[in-house]
């Protein structure tokens, strides 16, 4: 419901131009899909209204500005937190757009409340459950009637008038949260046995069960298949999965290669290898072991001695291979930078990383999360060293007048010192 109120109530026609366009530069969490345009909005799954609603907090923490909502709206949230704001609950003077982000952060929170697996210790005594959830609930009322007094009278209300009126007769958040997607579990059965349908058939397509009926749809697949090994894992057997020499080409990392994987790292392989002008020219990485410093020479042989157990001494000046993603036990962790490096007849794959450490500035007060920053020098762990546990950061740069920017691209146009994190510590792998 918040979504519909901020697509049909909150931004103008031009911010909405804009917002589509910035919901497509946004990093999203570890594992995360993108999701699908805001004009798609009833065609939102469940699960997707609940990660949006997660997204949504840092995009207008970074994004929103007053300018960008209806004037009528903004008059309504000022009324409508009227009291909030001379408590001092937004802050000193606060804007709307500052309000709107506090709103999205407390509907964040009581999604964790109601649905996640773990509970903060704060939440566990069932007075502060009781508390925290009603200020939460009481700050999604208050934006919904503020919403109502945008449309005009109590009368004639088309799109806002049922907002407060449907908080009243269905009351949980997580009760409204269906709503949305009501339309589409009328009839779980016959979803299921279409998802089912759908994809027993990818299944068949991919072993060329209709190479001679389609020929052309399997040999599109049999691209996309090459092109990320791991996007049909979950769907494949490993025999089905396997794929022969005689269909690989040079840059299968899989092909003459002698990986090797650990015991919580198993099925390794590298994806999307960077080319060496690229490395050369752009990145400036040694595309040989004899172009390191001596400083990444003591951090190499320092990770093979403490993540392999491997006391390397001559590193030799074998060619280097550069990745930019690793994939493990069906799960994908995209590093700073990866490298291949053989020594003893095996390639073992160590991660250029950059470690974060906290800021100098506090928790931001909108969103109640803290902001770290990157160490200057990079650093080289191996692969056991890496970890499933993966962070949602958002990086962003500060302009002179104290406004948050995006920071889009691979980072390249921004230097390391100006880099600020966004550490996005809500328990959101649930969803």
């Amino acid at each position: 419901m918040i979504h519909i109120i901020i697509d049909d109530q909150l931004l103008t026609p031009t911010a909405k131009t804009i917002y589509c366009r910035f919901l497509r530069q946004m990093p999203f969490p570890p594992g995360w899909g993108q999701l699908q345009a805001p004009h798609h909005l009833l065609k939102y799954t469940l699960q997707e209204h609940a990660r949006w609603s997660v997204v949504i907090v840092v995009l207008t923490r970074l994004w929103l500005k007053d300018s960008m909502i209806k004037q009528a709206m903004v008059r309504s949230i000022k009324e409508a937190f009227d009291e909030e704001i001379k408590a001092g609950i937004f802050g000193v003077n606060p804007t709307a757009s500052s309000i709107v982000v506090g709103v999205l952060a407390a509907n964040v929170r009581s999604n964790m409340m109601l649905t996640a697996d773990q509970m903060l210790d704060h939440d566990q005594d069932p007075k502060n459950f009781k508390a925290e959830l009603k200020r939460c609930r009481t700050m999604f009322q208050k934006f919904a009637e503020a919403a109502a007094l945008a449309t005009g009278s109590r009368g004639q209300r088309p799109s806002g008038l049922h907002y407060p009126d449907t908080l009243d007769e269905y009351g949980l958040v997580s009760l409204l949260i269906v709503l949305v997607g009501e339309q589409k579990h009328k009839e779980p059965e016959k979803t299921l046995l279409a998802f089912e349908n759908f994809v027993q058939t990818l299944r068949l397509v991919l072993t060329d069960g209709f190479a001679t009926d389609n020929p052309e749809l399997t040999e599109q697949m049999r691209h996309i298949k090459k092109s990320c090994p791991t996007l049909f894992a979950s769907l494949l057997s490993q025999g089905e999965s396997h794929i022969s020499t005689e269909d690989a080409d040079d840059d299968d990392p899989s092909i003459g290669m002698n990986l090797i994987a650990t015991e919580l790292h198993k099925k390794l392989s590298v994806l999307v290898r960077l080319s060496p002008k690229h490395c050369r020219s752009v990145l400036h990485l040694p595309l040989q072991t004899g172009q390191f410093s001596k400083e990444w020479l003591l951090k190499l042989r320092r990770a093979y001695k403490d993540d392999y157990g491997k006391n390397v001494i001559v590193i030799g000046n074998m060619p280097c291979k550069w990745w930019k993603k690793l994939a493990f036990t069906d799960s994908t962790a995209s590093g700073h930078r990866i490298i291949l490096h053989r020594a003893y007849s095996e390639s073992r794959v160590f991660l250029v990383i950059r470690n974060v450490v906290p800021s100098t500035r506090p928790r931001d007060p909108q969103v109640d999360l803290s902001i770290l920053k990157y160490e200057p020098n990079v650093d080289i762990i191996g692969l056991p060293a890496a970890t499933v546990n993966r962070f949602y950061l958002v990086p962003f740069t500060e302009s002179a007048s104290g406004d948050w920017l995006l920071q889009t691209g691979d980072g390249s146009n921004h230097s390391v010192e100006d880099t600020l994190l966004l550490f996005v510590a809500w328990r959101i792998q649930f969803l």
